[in-house]
């Protein structure tokens, strides 16, 4: 299969992540406390591509790469994944902020953006 083609239920589809919501990301990253971790929300994933990321470094590992160039591209791959989760997160709820409940002003409650629709009005 040719790796340029989409599957037919993807074509046309708009780009998720905007400049301006890379650049968000990237500016909160460097922002970030040492802690920082967006993969802290999605363990699996987190699990898996520690265990991908490791097998990259037992490759390059088994080729004789020093345990500094080792230690440093798990570092600079980590970085690129934690960007890439908290880029796809903040363009995920940029997607969907409008459906999204927003806190009142005096913060008592959480109302929904949108005024309730009568049940009569639901077209299912």
């Amino acid at each position: 299969m040719d790796p340029n083609k989409r599957a037919s239920h993807v074509q046309g589809q708009e780009p998720v992540v905007t400049p301006e919501v890379l650049k968000a990301a990237i500016a909160e990253q460097k922002a970030c406390e040492p802690g920082y971790d967006p993969l802290g929300t999605e363990p699996v994933l987190k699990e898996h591509l520690y265990e991908e990321m490791l097998k990259v470094c037992g490759k390059m590992g088994l080729a004789g790469a020093p345990t500094v160039v080792l230690q440093g591209v798990r570092m600079d791959m980590e970085r690129l994944l934690d960007l890439t989760v908290a880029t796809l997160q903040a363009a995920n709820h940029e997607l969907w902020k409008d459906l999204l409940p927003q806190p009142d002003v005096k913060g008592l409650r959480v109302r929904p953006s949108a005024p309730p629709v009568a049940e009569d009005e639901i077209p299912f």
